[in-house]
């Protein structure tokens, strides 16, 4: 009877640490999976720093953030151009064109990461329209009052859009970490329940 007590404890014992070992196998393929989708690279692993957070999901962050905090003196920008200057207007369809081409190459690229699961369709309609909506507000910010000097007109706007690309990064990082935390806090849940199961 003792020997067979000793080697139910030395198997279960070498369970737990296989388990555990999996376990850490698991995590650490999540630090190094890509934000843009592409596995388990060279450039992904070397990249990782925590929670599945990237140095190029960081900046995409960051960029993303501060081409939408410039949007707002971009748009005052627009509406005192016909009278401060009316042909610039002639830039504006080309500019919604332009933009509607460019957010669905934004799609495009992204369609692996940013919801996957959306119809083609859609998302290449949203991302026309986002694309169309945001960069007239983008390439009408030399238009902003006083953005043509060295004066406060030229650095609100600079100032609010790396507010907003520092923001966004903060964001990102969070939302990665809370994710990272769900999902292992899903896998002891699991862990746990197989392993009383087994009892």
């Amino acid at each position: 009877m003792p020997a067979t007590h000793n080697t139910t404890s030395s198997t279960e014992s070498d369970a737990e640490t296989n388990s555990r070992v999996a376990r850490e196998r698991r995590l650490r393929a999540l630090a190094r999976k890509s934000p843009f989708g592409v596995g388990e690279s060279l450039y992904a692993r070397s990249m990782s720093i925590r929670y599945g957070v990237t140095i190029p999901g960081l900046v995409l962050a960051g960029g993303t953030g501060f081409y939408l905090g410039i949007q707002p003196f971009g748009y005052i920008g627009l509406l005192v151009t016909p009278f401060t200057d009316a042909a610039g207007l002639l830039a504006l369809p080309g500019a919604l064109l332009f933009g509607a081409l460019l957010g669905c190459v934004v799609a495009y690229l992204s369609r692996h990461r940013i919801k996957p699961k959306l119809n083609r369709t859609k998302r290449y309609r949203i991302a026309a329209i986002l694309g169309a909506v945001t960069l007239p507000g983008y390439l009408f910010l030399a238009h902003f009052p006083g953005a043509d000097g060295d004066g406060p007109g030229n650095r609100w706007p600079v100032g609010f859009a790396l507010c907003c690309g520092a923001a966004a990064m903060i964001v990102y990082y969070q939302r990665r970490k809370r994710l990272a935390r769900a999902q292992h806090a899903r896998r002891l849940a699991d862990q746990t329940t197989r392993q009383t199961s087994a009892r």
